[in-house]
C-alpha cells in the first residue's frame, strides 16, 4: 500500500501537492442563497448567481471577485446560470420565467482601409484611428443615427 503522501527530496524538502478531498478554497459569495455556478474555460472565469446578484471570479484568483452584477428587478429569484461555449454571453434564468443575458466579452471586429483602422469599441461605438494624420474619431450609434463624438490628436 502506498499512501497519498507528499514527495520528499534528498534535502528533506516536501513537494507541494493536494490530497484528494482536501479543501482548497472556501468563499461565501452570496449572503442568503446560492442557486447556481457556471464555468467558462474560454475566459477562465466562474460565475455564481444567488440572492439578487451575479458574481464573476477569475479562476486563477478565486479569492477576489472580478465583477458584481446587481439584478434588483429579479430580487431573490435568480435560478440558473450558463455561459456560451465561447464565453461571450452569460445567461441567467429566473424563477418567474425571465431570462437575462449579459455580454461578457466583445468580439474583436475591425477593418482597415488605407491608413485608417476602424474597430468596434462597444456595442454602440466604433473607433476610427488614422495614425498617419494623427487623428482618432469615436462614433456613437443612437437610434439609427451616427454621431461623431470626438476628433482629437493622438499626440
Amino acid at each position: 500500500w502506498r499512501l497519498n503522501m507528499p514527495e520528499v527530496d534528498t534535502y528533506g524538502t516536501v513537494q507541494p501537492h493536494t490530497l484528494i478531498g482536501q479543501e482548497l478554497f472556501q468563499s461565501r459569495n452570496h449572503k442568503n442563497f446560492l442557486s447556481d455556478v457556471a464555468i467558462t474555460l474560454a475566459l477562465n472565469q466562474a460565475a455564481s448567481c444567488g440572492d439578487n446578484s451575479i458574481k464573476i471570479h477569475d479562476l486563477t484568483e478565486l479569492k477576489e471577485v472580478y465583477t458584481i452584477i446587481d439584478v434588483e428587478e429579479e430580487k431573490g429569484t435568480l435560478h440558473q446560470i450558463q455561459w456560451t461555449d465561447d464565453g461571450q454571453l452569460l445567461t441567467v434564468s429566473t424563477l418567474s420565467g425571465g431570462v437575462l443575458t449579459y455580454l461578457a466579452r466583445l468580439p474583436m471586429l475591425g477593418e482597415a482601409c488605407g491608413t485608417r483602422l476602424a474597430y468596434l469599441t462597444s456595442l454602440l461605438e466604433v473607433t476610427i484611428v488614422n495614425d498617419v494624420e494623427e487623428v482618432r474619431m469615436l462614433y456613437f450609434f443612437r437610434h439609427s443615427m451616427i454621431i461623431l463624438y470626438m476628433e482629437a490628436s493622438l499626440r
